[in-house]
């Protein structure tokens, strides 16, 4: 049920990046951004649950449409699993970019939970390069090479430098 929900909602997104352009006139430039940036948030979001659970999974940047394409053309091959997390890394980046600092509303996304959502996603992925095994003879998609792993900390870490002084723990 989890992979459903993930696969139409990284359809949605896509959609919306197809078709969002049309409609931009109706829209403040900030507004046009912040939608952008949250759409960027998600499709990351989205692509973190499917490659905790499956390791590396296509990356879909267009809406696939069926029987307007063949099946052929709607079966992609498996990305590797650092392909995915450098995608989620790419996202994440752009949302930063186009997010307003506070949410538009509660709920929504901002600049510094993208922030957040990068520093953890690239903790991850550096904790599977240095601790996992790369590569995985019973499936090629799955796992990261050890010599990565510094790279997604340090990725981790200057994410996690941006949320200094803007929340806190409660004790």
């Amino acid at each position: 049920r989890q992979r459903q929900m993930c696969i139409r909602d990284r359809r949605y997104i896509n959609h919306f990046f197809e078709t969002f352009p049309q409609y931009t006139s109706n829209y403040s430039a900030s507004t046009i951004d912040a939608f952008n940036g949250e759409a960027y948030f998600l499709r990351a979001y989205i692509y973190f649950a499917l490659v905790k659970r499956y390791g590396g999974v296509p990356i879909l940047k267009e809406t696939q449409s069926y029987p307007e394409q063949s099946l052929e053309e709607l079966q992609l091959p498996r990305n590797t699993e650092f392909e995915v997390y450098d995608f989620i890394a790419e996202d994440l980046n752009k949302a930063i970019q186009l997010l307003p600092e506070t949410s538009i509303e509660r709920g929504r996304a901002n600049k510094y939970i993208a922030a957040a959502l990068k520093s953890r996603a690239m903790l991850f992925a550096g904790s599977i390069a240095k601790y996992g095994t790369y590569p995985d003879s019973r499936c090629p998609a799955v796992g990261i090479p050890k010599e990565r792993a510094n790279e997604y900390f340090q990725l981790s870490f200057e994410a996690s430098k941006m949320l200094e002084g803007k929340y806190s723990l409660h004790l």
